[in-house]
């Protein structure tokens, strides 16, 4: 009896489940309020701005932010890491790397947010794509003071 419930509950969850992930997929209902689908020659800056620091963002980052590093190409943003020496008002890094945000450019309190995107590989890479307040009090409070919300984060180890 107790293998027939568990497998019942498992069933209704997994039916739950998929009901929520349809009902997701349903445009309809939802108002589309800002996009990018990057189809310029280069980064809107009327919808994003770098952000360009050595401050590590936190987590004590290897890499010099700067803007040299995001592109869009054929509909695509691109943002790449490069080993290269780059020194700047906050000092020197062996790496650089772009940022970017939409810092009181847009800013939505709730809604549903479709993200394509493809993560880089390769050991020691923390590609993030992260959900921040715009009202945070200091840009170097990070999660939880400032209730980050991590949209995708993916961490690949050293070995």
């Amino acid at each position: 009896m107790l293998c027939v419930l568990k497998s019942l509950v498992s069933a209704l969850v997994c039916v739950f489940w998929c009901v929520i992930g349809w009902a997701a997929d349903d445009p309809s209902g939802w108002q589309l309020v800002w996009q990018d689908e990057f189809d310029g020659k280069a980064l809107d800056l009327s919808r994003w701005e770098f952000e360009v620091n050595a401050a590590g963002g936190g987590n004590n980052e290897l890499q010099y932010y700067i803007t040299d590093n995001a592109q869009v190409k054929a509909g695509r943003l691109f943002i790449e890491a490069r080993k290269e020496h780059y020194s700047g008002p906050q000092g020197t890094r062996n790496y650089t790397s772009s940022r970017i945000r939409t810092r009181f450019k847009g800013d939505w309190k709730f809604g549903r947010f479709d993200i394509r995107a493809r993560l880089p590989k390769g050991r020691g890479m923390w590609p993030a794509i992260w959900l921040l307040p715009t009202d945070n009090p200091d840009e170097n409070t990070l999660f939880p003071q400032a209730m980050a919300v991590d949209y995708v984060r993916v961490y690949r180890k050293k070995e």
